[in-house]
C-alpha cells in the first residue's frame, strides 16, 4: 500500500490537517467519538489529538470497530511526540492498523543450521500451516543462515 502525507498546520485557534491533500474535517470522527468540538490539535495526550488520531485512521478507510481500537495507540505512537508547530509526515496508516491488528507471531526456535552451532532464538514466523497428523508447522527465515526452515510448533 502507498504512503499516506498527513500534513498539519498549526494556528491560532483551529488547526488544520490534510490526509492525501483533502482537508480532514472532525465530524466523522465526532460522529465515532466526541473528544474535541473544538477540532483537532497535536503535541500533547488529550482531546485534540485524540480526536485528530480518529479522523486520520477514519480517512484512511480504517474501519469504524478497528479505528476504535487503535486510536489512543496512534495518537501516543504519532501525534504525541509532534511539536506545536506545523508538521508533515508520511506513514502507511492501513499497513500500521494491520501491524497493529495482527501482529507477525514470533517463536523461540533451536537453530542447528550448520550442524555444529546450537542457538536458541526469537524468529518472526513466516506461515503457520498443518500437518497430515493435524500438527503445526512454523516457517521461519532463519537469522543464523538467512534460509527457510520449517519446525514443529511445541
Amino acid at each position: 500500500m502507498p504512503e499516506n502525507t498527513i500534513v498539519g498546520e498549526y494556528g491560532d485557534w483551529f488547526d488544520t490537517v490534510t490526509f492525501d491533500g483533502k482537508l480532514l474535517d472532525p465530524a466523522p470522527s465526532q460522529a465515532l467519538h466526541n473528544h474535541s468540538p473544538d477540532g483537532f490539535a497535536w503535541g500533547y495526550q488529550g482531546s485534540g489529538p485524540a480526536q485528530l488520531a480518529l479522523a486520520i485512521l477514519l480517512a484512511a478507510g480504517v474501519s469504524p470497530g478497528a479505528t476504535t481500537s487503535l486510536y489512543i495507540q496512534f495518537m501516543n505512537e504519532h501525534l504525541c511526540k509532534l511539536h506545536h508547530v506545523d508538521f508533515e509526515f508520511k506513514l502507511d496508516v492501513v499497513q500500521w492498523a494491520d501491524d497493529k491488528l495482527f501482529p507477525t507471531p514470533k517463536v523461540t526456535v533451536v537453530l542447528n543450521c550448520d550442524w555444529s552451532i546450537v542457538d536458541e532464538r526469537i524468529v518472526e514466523v513466516l506461515d503457520i500451516c498443518e500437518d497430515e497428523n493435524g500438527n503445526d508447522v512454523l516457517t521461519f527465515k532463519c537469522p543464523q543462515c538467512g534460509f527457510q526452515h520449517q519446525s514443529l510448533r511445541g
